[in-house]
């Protein structure tokens, strides 16, 4: 790595997006990879600052402090300024169609979400849209 000198000499950020991904086996791998750069960049006199993303982590600061081995503050609270946000859940329609027991069956999420957010965008309303799988997205 002395190849790398400057590199490791001059490096203020680390940055690892979608941190409580890396779990099990692979997580291991990857923080013996982040302990490692660590001591690399310390022997090069370099102190970086290592920030995990993480939407979905439920105690982010162990987590992440697990996954560098070093302590980590977590940051849960967004300050930023922002507009106003309204969420809505939706409940698709009942059909026709008969289901399980001749229950009635709604129209599916992928349709029903589909003809919602086109009217949405088509009235130039702001939107986001969740969904379980890319091939319904």
């Amino acid at each position: 790595h002395t190849w790398w000198a400057r590199f490791f000499r001059r490096l203020k950020f680390v940055i690892i997006d979608e941190a409580h991904s890396y779990r099990g086996v692979f997580g291991s791998h990857v923080a013996n990879l982040l302990r490692r750069l660590r001591r690399i960049c310390a022997s090069y006199g370099a102190d970086p600052v290592f920030i995990g993303a993480s939407a979905t982590s439920s105690e982010p600061g162990v987590s992440f402090g697990r996954l560098i081995g070093a302590e980590a503050v977590a940051v849960t609270e967004d300050c930023s300024p922002h507009g106003s946000t309204t969420v809505a859940f939706w409940e698709p329609q009942l059909t026709e169609l008969k289901g399980e027991n001749g229950a009635r069956e709604r129209r599916t999420v992928v349709a029903e979400t589909a003809d919602l957010l086109a009217h949405l965008v088509a009235s130039q309303v702001r939107t986001i849209a969740f969904i379980k799988s890319r091939r319904g997205a």
